[in-house]
């Protein structure tokens, strides 16, 4: 089981790259918010929101998976270990399919319907570069950013609540007022 800062560093992955990537933040949680999930980063998804075609929807799967891949990239740059990575690595392959699938000019299904796919491997190898891709551009903008994320990982570990305008003040060094309840 992860600890409390591997986990802070998971999440201020993920939200500091949503956040530089100016993807919407609802808020980040240090806590359980189901049986399953001991934290999270609610992000709105910029691919499935997008009605401008498939070109602006590849743009929205791009920063969706920079977003998913952060976290267990923060962690690694952390020196944090690997937990919690799989899922995100597998819903970031995921979409990587879709946006191969787009640039092929294949359909894809509607969100939220469950559909067996099948691709040519050629689309699977396009999906894998294109996961590569993205992978090393979300560590250039963590390392980059690096200090963000550490102010951020330290916030979570002593609050176990961040809304989007906590989040901007850490990205900015500003301080972040007491929240009370």
């Amino acid at each position: 089981m992860a600890n409390r800062c591997t986990i802070a560093y998971h999440e201020a992955g993920h939200a500091v790259v949503a956040r530089l990537l100016n993807a919407q933040v609802n808020f980040v949680v240090m806590f359980a918010t189901d049986a399953t999930t001991k934290s999270v980063v609610q992000t709105r998804s910029e691919a499935y929101y997008t009605n401008s075609g498939s070109g602006e929807q590849v743009t929205g799967f791009e920063k969706d998976i920079k977003i998913k891949l952060a976290g267990s990239l923060a962690q690694k740059i952390a020196r944090r270990g690997t937990a919690g990575r799989e899922d995100d690595l597998a819903q970031a392959k995921n979409m990587a399919l879709s946006i191969a699938m787009l640039r092929a000019g294949l359909e894809l299904p509607p969100p939220g319907v469950r559909a067996t796919v099948t691709v040519d491997t050629s689309i699977l190898d396009e999906a894998q570069t294109i996961l590569n891709t993205l992978r090393e551009e979300t560590k250039a903008l963590l390392t980059e950013n690096w200090p963000a994320v550490e102010r951020m990982a330290q916030a979570l570990m002593e609050r176990d609540l961040l809304d989007q305008d906590d989040l901007d003040r850490l990205i900015n060094d500003a301080p972040v007022p007491k929240h009370t309840v």
